[in-house]
């Protein structure tokens, strides 16, 4: 003797208008055109996680071509803010840095000496892009620097100290040294239309990282470190070997098919 308790039926929507609208908040009107921004979703995607690729690729051939001096100290300084951005992050998560190390078993010193390894790696891409800055002698123009503080009060972050708008400076000048060693070693992208607005925008998001990195101020307000060496250590870069030129990855080219 069977028992039937409950039958449940799965009901699939019709893929139509009303759906595309459903499912995008009203962003998409039909059905043709959701799929068009589903398409244009994934293929930006595939875009962004290329030239991301490309960038770390660049910035460590410039990095493995140069002769990079660096005193034990700023790797130091530097794991201890990367340890900093760690807390902050585990207290946005409710979760002190204490209970963090006791649950990967490690003391404070032990977590410090793991994250050495990549603290060495970015004392020596912020030197490298410091280098080229001063060698490419790129600046930051006045209408870029009112634009950025712009963003950032729009995103209300005001920044309030002249070390805070130093830090953000540094910040979009890398940035800006990233972009210029990417012209030096590959073809433009003809299909690239990048706006003023968006390369502001970019920078502003790469400065997320220093801001978590400083000290808290009070609340709601952001604060940059200034990550450029201010003590007495020694940080120089000798000299600087600009990578060979590769062609710029195109549609359906992955970045192990572009550079070597």
């Amino acid at each position: 003797m069977v028992t039937l308790y409950k039958i449940d039926i799965k009901e699939v929507p019709e893929l139509d208008d009303e759906l595309a609208k459903q499912v995008s908040n009203s962003q998409s009107e039909t059905l043709e055109d959701l799929r068009k921004a589903i398409s244009d979703q994934i293929e930006e995607n595939k875009k962004r996680r290329v030239n991301d690729e490309l960038r770390d690729k660049v910035i460590n051939a410039v990095i493995e071509r140069s002769q990079i001096t660096i005193h034990p100290l700023l790797i130091q300084e530097q794991a201890e803010r990367m340890l900093h951005q760690i807390s902050h992050l585990l207290e946005q998560q409710h979760m002190s840095l204490d209970q963090y190390l006791m649950m990967v078993r490690k003391t404070r010193e032990e977590y410090l000496k793991d994250i050495q390894p990549d603290a060495e790696e970015q004392v020596k891409r912020e030197l490298v892009l410091d280098a080229v800055v001063g060698k490419e002698h790129i600046e930051i123009l006045p209408e870029e620097l009112n634009g950025l503080l712009q963003l950032y009060a729009q995103a209300g972050q005001e920044l309030g100290s002249e070390a805070q708008t130093r830090a953000l400076v540094v910040t979009y000048l890398r940035e800006k040294a990233i972009k210029r060693l990417l012209e030096l070693t590959t073809d433009p992208d003809p299909d690239a239309e990048t706006t003023v607005e968006e390369n502001e925008e970019t920078a502003i998001a790469n400065a997320e990282a220093a801001v978590i990195a400083g000290e808290s101020g009070e609340a709601g307000e952001p604060v940059l470190t200034d990550t450029t060496n201010t003590t007495d250590t020694e940080a120089k870069i000798v000299e600087i070997e600009e990578p060979a030129v590769n062609p710029a990855p195109v549609a359906g080219e992955t970045i192990a098919d572009v550079v070597e």
